[in-house]
């Protein structure tokens, strides 16, 4: 599969969210608030130019270190009963913190199915266009309704080359 531009993944999103009425805002431009997340879309667009979509080896953890606490890795599989779910690879500490500890988990374990669409649908996109994206949100999560978040996804390859690892980074702030 081919690369799709950018803003055709952020458009794509944002008119699903909006018909939806799923509470985020998607922007290709990735233009962040939070310095770290500029800082981790400089790091991945750095290793992409060199290594095409990298992997999580490619990245390292000293590249990001000023992020862990911030940041998920998730793994899209294919459960012939269940279809596609994400599997949680690592949860940073301050997510843990606020979602509660779900390294090894999938996501809809801990989401409710209602609100399961507007979680996947971005990181199924990211992974299929292989465009990075930025989103900010007005979380409906019983654990982060007090919040709004701004988040830089990307996506990553697996050992053979697949684009079927998600990188999250999530920065949350009390709503206004």
């Amino acid at each position: 599969m081919g690369i799709v531009a950018v803003t055709d993944a952020a458009d794509m999103l944002n008119a699903k969210a909006f018909a939806e009425g799923w509470p985020f805002q998607c922007d290709s431009k990735l233009l962040f608030d939070r310095p770290e997340l500029t800082m981790l879309r400089d790091v991945w667009r750095s290793r992409a130019a060199k290594v095409g979509l990298p992997t999580r080896n490619d990245l390292g953890a000293h590249a990001l270190k000023s992020v862990l606490r911030h940041l998920s890795i998730l793994e899209r599989m294919h459960d012939a009963e269940r279809g596609t779910r994400y599997r949680i690879l690592h949860m940073g500490s301050y997510i843990a913190a606020v979602m509660g500890e779900k390294t090894g988990c999938f996501i809809d374990e801990s989401i409710p199915t209602a609100l399961l669409p507007r979680w996947t649908t971005p990181f199924d996109t990211v992974l299929e266009t292989r465009t990075p994206i930025r989103i900010v949100s007005r979380f409906e999560h019983q654990k982060l309704d007090y919040a709004t978040g701004e988040s830089f996804l990307a996506p990553l390859s697996n050992d053979a080359g697949e684009a079927s690892v998600l990188m999250s980074c999530l920065y949350l702030k009390p709503r206004e």
